[in-house]
C-alpha cells in the first residue's frame, strides 16, 4: 500500500503533529522513518507537555522524554488528575525541570508540589482543585517574569516579591480552611502584593465585615475587573476601589434593596436590562470612552423588590443624562417613565413585553390587553421604538390588536415601530403601509441584540 504521507514535507507533517496529544505524538514518532524525522526535527512539538488526558502508567517517563526532545526551549506544562495524588516520580521530575517552565498548570493536590523552587522564566502559574497557600518564598522569593496567576482557593502572604510583576490575577476566596492552616486569607493585601494588575477576577468574596478585602484604591493599571459574590456589596467596592475609570467591569451580585446600581452605570450612553431565564437579569451599559459595564443580578427577576431596584437606577437623572438608547422590560419601564424627563438625550427605546405583562387582560375590547403600553405616552421624543414581544402563541389577531392600539398612541411615539417576536408569516399577512400612523413592521427576532449585549443572550427572546 502506498504511503501518501511520504510526499509531505517535514514542515507539513510537523504542522499536523501539532494537533496530537503528547502520548499520540510519541506514538506518531514510531510510525515510520519519515514521521520520526519530522517529529524529532521540530523541538517545539515537545515543548508543550500536556499530561491531563494521558493514560501513561509512568507520566514521569513521558515528561523526561518530552524534555529531552524539546532541546533548550522553554517548557509549557499542564497536568490534571483529580482521582488520586500525583506519582512521586512525576513530582521529582517536575522539581528537576521547574526552572525551565514558562507556564505551569496544575490541577491536583497542591501540597504535592514545592512552589518555593526558583522559576526565573515562569510567566503563567495556575492551580486548581484545592487551597493554594502562597508563601513569601513563592517561586524562590524573588522578582521574576510571572504575569498570570490563577488560583482556586487562595491564601496570600504579607509580602511576596514574585507577585510584584503579576498583571493577571484570578483567585477564589476560600470559604473553608483546612485544620492547621492559617485562617487569614490576606485578600486585603492583593493591591499591595500586585501593584501592576491589569486584569483582576475575584470570586466568592465575603461580606468584608473584618477588613478581609482591600480598603483603598485599586491599581491605576487595571483595565478589566470581574467580581463575584453572594454576600458582599460589590457596588460599594466599585466606589471604594475607584473603578470608574476601568475600561471593563463585570459584577455578579444578589439582587437586594441596598444595591445602588446607578453609580456603576453612571455616564451610560447605551443601556440594556435583559432578563436571563427566570432567576437572573443582566444590566449592560456602554459608557463614554469605550468603557463597558455588566452586572448580573441573581434572584427571581419579576418581583416588586427587584423592579424597585432597577427603577431607582433608571430614575437617576445624573447617571443617565447622556443616555441615547435604552433596552428594558416593560415591567421596569412603566414606573421608571415617571422620571423620563431625566433622559434628555434618549433617542432609541426597545421594550420587552413578557407573558406576565399581558396576563389577565383578555376582555371584550380587543385592544385592552395591549393597554399596558399606554405608558409610552409619557416617553421622551424618540427617533426609534422597538417592541420585543416574548409572550406565548402570538397570533394574527394579536398582531392586528397591537397595531390597532399603537394607532391610539400616534403623535406620542415614532411614526415607525418595529415589533419582534411574532411568527414569520405575520409580516407578510399584515404588511406596513406608508399611510399607516404609525407604520408597524412585524419581524420574528431582532438579531442585533446579541451584538449589543456582547454575547449575553436572552433565552426568553
Amino acid at each position: 500500500m502506498t504511503d501518501w504521507t511520504r510526499r509531505l514535507s517535514p514542515e507539513v507533517l510537523a504542522a499536523c503533529f501539532e494537533f496530537l496529544w503528547l502520548e499520540d505524538l510519541l506514538s506518531a514518532s514510531h510510525v515510520s522513518c519519515s514521521w520520526r524525522s519530522a517529529a524529532l526535527a521540530f523541538p517545539a512539538l515537545w515543548s508543550y507537555i500536556d499530561i491531563r488526558h494521558s493514560s501513561a502508567e509512568n507520566p514521569a517517563l513521558l515528561l523526561h522524554l518530552a524534555v529531552s526532545r524539546a532541546g533548550k526551549l522553554p517548557l509549557d506544562f499542564e497536568y490534571i488528575e483529580y482521582s488520586h495524588a500525583a506519582d512521586q516520580r512525576l513530582l521529582d521530575a517536575i522539581s528537576q525541570y521547574f526552572g525551565r517552565f514558562r507556564s505551569f498548570h496544575w490541577s491536583s493536590d497542591p501540597d504535592d508540589i514545592d512552589i518555593s523552587s526558583p522559576a526565573p522564566i515562569l510567566r503563567e502559574f495556575c492551580f486548581e482543585g484545592s487551597t493554594c497557600i502562597v508563601s513569601q518564598d513563592f517561586l524562590g522569593g524573588c522578582v521574576g517574569a510571572l504575569r498570570t496567576l490563577h488560583l482556586d482557593d487562595a491564601i496570600f502572604p504579607e509580602t511576596c516579591p514574585a507577585l510584584m510583576t503579576v498583571t493577571d490575577l484570578r483567585a477564589t476566596y476560600p470559604v473553608l480552611i483546612y485544620p492547621g492552616t492559617d485562617e487569614n486569607r490576606r485578600f486585603h493585601r492583593i493591591f499591595d502584593l500586585c501593584p501592576r494588575l491589569e486584569v483582576l477576577h475575584l470570586r466568592d468574596l465575603p461580606m468584608d465585615s473584618g477588613g478581609e478585602l482591600p480598603a483603598g484604591l485599586a491599581p491605576r493599571t487595571l483595565r478589566k475587573v470581574t467580581l463575584e459574590s453572594w454576600m458582599c456589596n460589590l457596588v460599594r467596592l466599585y466606589t471604594m476601589w475607584g473603578l470608574e475609570s476601568v475600561a471593563d467591569v463585570d459584577l455578579t451580585v444578589v439582587m437586594d434593596m441596598s444595591l445602588k446600581l446607578a453609580s456603576v452605570i453612571d455616564g451610560a450612553v447605551d443601556l440594556a436590562v435583559v432578563y436571563a431565564g427566570y432567576q437572573q437579569a443582566y444590566i449592560v451599559a456602554r459608557l463614554s470612552g469605550t468603557r463597558k459595564r455588566k452586572v448580573l443580578t441573581n434572584g427571581t427577576y419579576d418581583t416588586e423588590k427587584n423592579i424597585a431596584v432597577l427603577e431607582e437606577m433608571l430614575r437617576n437623572g445624573t447617571a443617565l443624562s447622556h443616555m441615547e438608547s435604552l433596552r428594558v422590560p416593560l415591567s421596569v419601564l412603566r414606573p421608571a417613565l415617571e422620571g423620563a424627563f431625566h433622559w434628555p438625550q434618549l433617542a432609541s427605546l426597545s421594550v420587552h413585553v413578557y407573558t406576565n405583562d399581558l396576563t389577565g387582560r383578555q376582555t371584550e375590547c380587543p385592544w385592552f390587553r395591549w393597554s399596558v403600553l399606554n405608558c409610552l405616552r409619557t416617553a421622551p421624543a424618540l427617533e426609534s421604538l422597538a417592541l420585543h414581544v416574548e409572550a406565548d402563541r402570538m397570533s394574527l389577531d394579536d398582531a392586528r390588536d397591537l397595531r390597532g392600539y399603537l394607532s391610539t398612541l400616534a403623535g406620542c411615539i415614532p411614526r415607525e415601530v418595529h415589533v419582534y417576536g411574532f411568527p414569520g408569516n405575520i409580516g407578510h399577512q399584515l404588511p406596513a403601509h406608508a399611510c399607516d400612523e404609525p407604520r408597524v413592521i412585524f419581524s420574528e427576532r431582532d438579531l442585533s441584540i446579541g451584538c449589543f449585549l456582547d454575547g449575553v443572550e436572552d433565552p426568553l427572546i
